[in-house]
């Protein structure tokens, strides 16, 4: 014989709602009001409005989570300082590639990241409310000096690319070592395009961009390198891993080389 379903009285089914809440709230650290849960969204919002996101990376087994949670991120002075800053909660366990992604490797772990999504700060392990604080203030402090470099930095783009324009087919010498000086920064807001932009100088007038290689940069000598072997093939063979010594010498032939093919 079947047993006869079982019926939900209302406080059973007061029960399960209360118990769905607390999972739901487990799953990310019983985050407080006001943190997202969309990673994409938020660091969209922050790209949109060029303000700051702060992300934080927790569990439902984490207790520090849990604990920060409680006493922590509601502290007075710690919810004032969070009151208009775009955040977001992650539960790594559900968003496993995120956090690998992000370099998670415990948590609690807290970011700040540029409008970008650059990590301009990170902080590991349970903080108590004043240290905590502290590192918020002072990592809001260095977005914003980061957004006023790369807004000169912009500037600086901006100024390369007109230089550039002006001089037409024989482009400026001093334009080409500020695209290289740029691609070096850590914004990816000004190193994407002046990236670019030695890459098409690659491909119409690669002997330029043989200075690069003597960039004291290794990331900046291995876009050079990149770009030039794609536009001249396997024959180019300057390692721009190899001592300065050596790379001087290279590029010498390599100017003469193209100086003799270009007549």
């Amino acid at each position: 014989m079947k047993t006869p379903a079982r019926m939900h009285s209302p406080s059973n089914l007061f029960n399960l709602l209360s118990l769905s809440w607390f999972v739901a709230l487990s799953a990310l650290g019983e985050a407080p009001a006001g943190w997202k849960t969309n990673y994409t969204a938020a660091l969209a919002q922050a790209r949109r409005e060029q303000q700051p996101c702060l992300v934080w990376f927790t569990a439902s087994w984490c207790g520090p989570c849990r604990e920060m949670a409680r006493s922590v991120l509601v502290a007075p002075a710690v919810a004032q300082t969070l009151t208009n800053l775009n955040r977001v909660a992650i539960d790594i366990d559900e968003q496993e590639a995120l956090a690998q992604q992000r370099g998670v490797r415990a948590v609690p772990t807290f970011q700040m990241l540029s409008p970008e999504g650059d990590a301009l700060a990170s902080l590991v392990g349970y903080q108590a409310p004043e240290p905590f604080l502290e590192w918020l203030t002072n990592s809001l402090r260095e977005v914003k000096d980061s957004l006023l470099r790369q807004h000169r930095s912009e500037q600086r783009l901006a100024a390369a690319e007109q230089a550039l324009r002006q001089s037409g087919a024989r482009a400026d010498p001093e334009a080409i070592r500020e695209l290289l000086a740029l691609y070096a920064e850590q914004s990816s807001a000004v190193r994407d395009p002046a990236g670019a932009r030695l890459a098409a100088l690659a491909q119409s007038q690669p002997a330029l961009l043989l200075d690069g290689l003597n960039h004291p940069r290794l990331a900046v000598r291995i876009h050079v390198a990149n770009l030039l072997r794609r536009r001249l093939g396997e024959a180019f063979n300057i390692d721009p891993w190899s001592d300065a010594a050596a790379r001087r010498q290279a590029v010498a032939q390599w100017q003469q080389k193209l100086s003799s093919t270009a007549r």
